[in-house]
């Protein structure tokens, strides 16, 4: 079985490096955040209606990697992160990203505290540890409400590596 694992939170919050790591320590794959690769291509600028196609084109990724791999499939990111994000910056969101939070499917979501430090980055939009940390609760009230499994993971450096290993272990063997 096949255990997708998705690694959400507020920018800044270490969610790539995070699901290189364990892809790398797992020997197993690892899907990159489409709106990143999506973005860069675009210098960072969009509207709200293209959120849809990034949502969809992350979920559709995930499809086309998950029989690559033999147990996880690491996620860095996923519809929730698109739902939060057009909640957070346009104060609604579209049915297709509500139906594509809705189907999603995933064994185990990271929630990742944005206890880092900010580093500069062209396409972040909320570099305050106040909107940071607003951004963390509402991911963690979706995730309570929609009744998903789900760890908040922290710490600086190798532990919060260690701090995802641990739960994988305790969750999985």
């Amino acid at each position: 079985m096949i255990h997708k694992i998705a690694i959400v939170g507020p920018e800044a919050s270490g969610k790539t490096a995070l699901a290189k790591q364990l892809a790398l320590h797992f020997k197993d794959v690892w899907v990159p955040e489409f709106a990143r690769k999506y973005l860069e291509a675009q210098a960072g600028v969009y509207e709200k209606g293209e959120l849809d196609y990034i949502a969809k084109k992350q979920v559709e990724t995930e499809k086309n990697n998950i029989s690559a791999a033999k147990q996880f499939l690491f996620c860095d990111t996923n519809p929730l992160v698109v739902k939060i994000w057009s909640l957070y910056k346009y104060g609604s969101c579209s049915k297709e990203i509500l139906d594509l939070v809705e189907e999603s499917n995933y064994s185990l979501q990271f929630l990742l505290k944005p206890d880092l430090n900010y580093s500069n980055d062209p396409l972040r939009e909320n570099p305050s540890l106040k909107d940071r940390n607003e951004l963390f609760a509402i991911y963690e009230n979706e995730l309570i409400k929609s009744n998903e499994n789900y760890a908040v993971i922290d710490g600086f450096g190798e532990n919060r590596f260690i701090n995802a290993i641990n739960v994988l272990q305790e969750t999985f063997y």
